[in-house]
């Protein structure tokens, strides 16, 4: 493996293809970390079985920071759909991703993986993250319509002030996000089985720095992936539960910005809007 090099076969177009950014860690240090995460991710794609047919129809970047993520300080990793809202300012923090990966372009989806999960050995905690964000894009290509009335909902909460003390807690109850839990916690368990994982949960409870790092683990730990979870009917709940206000704050924004300049949030609540009722499902 070549730091900061694409690994392709020159010549040949993969779906699938990793980029390990610059490291301040030592060569053969990183390189050495960096092969195990190729395998991690490979093993954690072939654990989805019949869906990681699905992976092998997509043009899918595996992108490896050397950085904490600059958007959001403790994100252990995000899926980057292109074409939507997010796309453009996700990658504005990555410059140069444009300039050295010659087929940039042709990926739909980043999946963005940080240096705290690319540089920590542990399995467990790695194909947590990553099988979570692989959950995210089998959502984009299976219930499209869920995943971006998700973002139309979370940049409500966010804008919201009167949810200010509840963002955590509704972020994670959004259905894509137990669902993505969900996934990542099964994957987990078929690849390090059910005492490994739930000795990690338990340190990672145990050890948590703050508050909603513990509350997050806790909530991994109470999931009952032996009971079925219907994405969609959970869904159609929250959406109907905030459905008029949604309405109300869009048509209210939208006259709004004939007369002021909306702040970054409105901005980004009409953003999520405009592209959700765009590219709904009829």
């Amino acid at each position: 493996m070549v730091e900061g090099e694409r690994n392709s076969q020159k010549g040949v177009k993969m779906s699938i293809e990793f980029y390990f950014s610059s490291s301040g860690l030592e060569a053969d240090s990183i390189a050495e970390k960096d092969e195990l995460n190729e395998e991690i991710v490979k093993e954690t794609m072939d654990k989805f079985e019949d869906e990681s047919e699905i992976f092998k129809k997509q043009d899918i970047l595996v992108f490896f920071d050397c950085m904490t993520y600059r958007l959001y300080k403790d994100k252990l990793g995000s899926l980057i759909v292109k074409g939507t809202p997010s796309y453009q300012s996700s990658i504005m923090n990555y410059p140069y991703l444009q300039s050295v990966i010659s087929n940039f372009s042709d990926f739909e989806f980043i999946v963005y993986v940080s240096r705290k999960v690319r540089e920590r050995d542990n399995k467990i905690f790695k194909v947590l993250t990553i099988a979570h964000e692989l959950q995210h894009l089998i959502q984009v290509i299976n219930f499209k319509d869920i995943y971006y009335q998700s973002a139309v909902l979370i940049a409500y909460f966010w804008m919201e002030s009167k949810f200010k003390n509840e963002l955590n807690e509704l972020y994670r109850k959004m259905p894509r996000e137990v669902d993505a839990v969900r996934k990542a916690k099964l994957i987990a368990i078929k690849i390090s089985g059910k005492s490994g994982v739930d000795n990690f949960i338990k340190k990672e409870i145990e050890n948590a720095p703050s508050e909603i790092d513990r509350s997050y683990w806790n909530n991994t730990k109470d999931l009952d992936i032996g009971r079925s979870y219907d994405l969609q009917k959970e869904a159609q709940k929250i959406w109907s539960k905030y459905e008029d206000e949604l309405y109300f704050k869009k048509d209210e924004l939208e006259k709004k910005s004939k007369f002021c300049e909306l702040d970054i949030k409105e901005k980004i609540f009409l953003e999520a809007c405009e592209f959700y009722f765009r590219n709904k499902r009829i």
